[in-house]
C-alpha cells in the first residue's frame, strides 16, 4: 500500500511541475467565458513577439494542437458541427451501398515489367504481396497513373471514365 501511495504522490508530483510550465502565454479569463480558439491564437501570437522561442521550452505542444484544431474548426475558430460529418459519412455509406463505383468497376491494372517473379522460400506468406513505394501521374492523361511496388514491378492504370 506505501508503495501504490509513493507513485500516486510521484505522479501528481510530476503532472503538476509539467503543467506548472504549460501554455504561459495564455492570460485566465473569467469561467463564465472560456478563451475561443481564435483569442488563444491572438494570445500566443502576442506571446511569441516578445519571447525568444528557441529558450523557450513546452510552446511547440500548443502549436501541434494548434495545427490539429485548425482542421476541425469553422471559419470563426469554434468546434464544427459534429452533425454535419456524420450525415455526409452516412451519405455516402448509403451510396456506396446502392451501387458499385464505376470509376473502380472499369479501371485495369497491367503490369510494365519486371515480369520475373522470384521464388518464395519463406513458407509463411504468397508471392504478390507488397507495398506501393511509389506513384506517378500521366502529364496529359488524368485517368492514367504509374504505382512502383517494393519487390520492383511498375504498374500501370487505365481508368476508364
Amino acid at each position: 500500500m506505501r508503495i501504490l501511495n509513493f507513485y500516486l504522490f510521484l505522479l501528481f508530483l510530476l503532472t503538476g511541475i509539467a503543467f506548472s510550465h504549460a501554455q504561459a502565454f495564455l492570460k485566465k479569463s473569467p469561467p463564465a467565458q472560456p478563451l475561443s480558439f481564435k483569442e488563444m491564437q491572438k494570445q500566443f501570437h502576442e506571446w511569441a513577439k516578445t519571447t525568444d522561442l528557441k529558450k523557450e521550452k513546452y510552446w511547440k505542444y500548443y502549436k501541434r494542437w494548434e495545427n490539429d484544431m485548425q482542421l476541425k474548426t469553422n471559419g470563426q475558430g469554434e468546434l464544427a458541427d459534429a452533425a454535419i460529418y456524420i450525415n455526409e459519412a452516412i451519405r455516402i455509406a448509403e451510396q456506396k451501398k446502392s451501387k458499385p463505383s464505376s470509376l473502380f468497376a472499369a479501371a485495369s491494372w497491367s503490369p510494365v515489367g519486371p515480369f520475373a517473379v522470384p521464388g518464395n522460400l519463406t513458407g509463411y506468406m504468397e508471392n504478390g504481396i507488397g507495398r506501393i513505394n511509389c506513384i506517378a501521374f500521366h502529364p496529359t492523361v488524368a485517368s492514367t497513373y504509374f504505382v512502383g511496388v517494393a519487390q520492383g514491378g511498375l504498374w500501370l492504370s487505365l481508368i476508364h471514365i
